[in-house]
């Protein structure tokens, strides 16, 4: 069993970073519909400079035309655009890992200010590479001795 001394519920008071650009890198991204019915990709991102300030952030990449323009940015700053005119199949499970720079700007959402994805940044006259990937940290098992 274990003791508990209870304390009085503090609210989570949300964290806003200031417009501005932040590296990037996708935690989840999930296969899913729009409201309209057109396929869609919800990312779901760590956002900021450090560790101990970055902040989760969530942004769609909707098909169907209109948003076309995010899409590009989207491939080429994380280095998966094939270039102009060709075709790629797309899976949001090969994009978690993926990593960018985006700008950000400010919004109001539900009466609270909120950070929203304004442009995935990439530099035009970078030579392409190859997109990098990382693997998020796994936590260490503490009943697991190391030798």
């Amino acid at each position: 069993m274990i003791r508990y001394t209870a304390n009085a519920p503090k609210p989570i008071v949300p964290r806003v970073l200031k417009p501005g650009d932040y590296p990037f890198r996708i935690l989840d991204a999930s296969e899913e519909r729009s409201k309209s019915g057109n396929d869609m990709i919800k990312l779901k991102m760590m956002v900021g400079h450090d560790r101990e300030s970055e902040i989760g952030v969530f942004d769609y990449l909707v098909f169907g035309g209109s948003c076309d323009w995010k899409i590009d940015s989207f491939l080429e700053c994380v280095g998966l655009h094939p270039g102009e005119g060709q075709n790629l199949d797309i899976s949001g499970t090969d994009m978690i890992g993926l990593e960018g720079t985006v700008k950000l700007k400010i919004e109001e959402y539900l009466g609270k200010d909120s950070n929203k994805v304004s442009a995935y940044l990439y530099d035009e006259d970078k030579p392409k590479t190859a997109p990098v990937k990382v693997r998020p940290p796994q936590e260490a098992d503490p009943d697991r001795i190391p030798f």
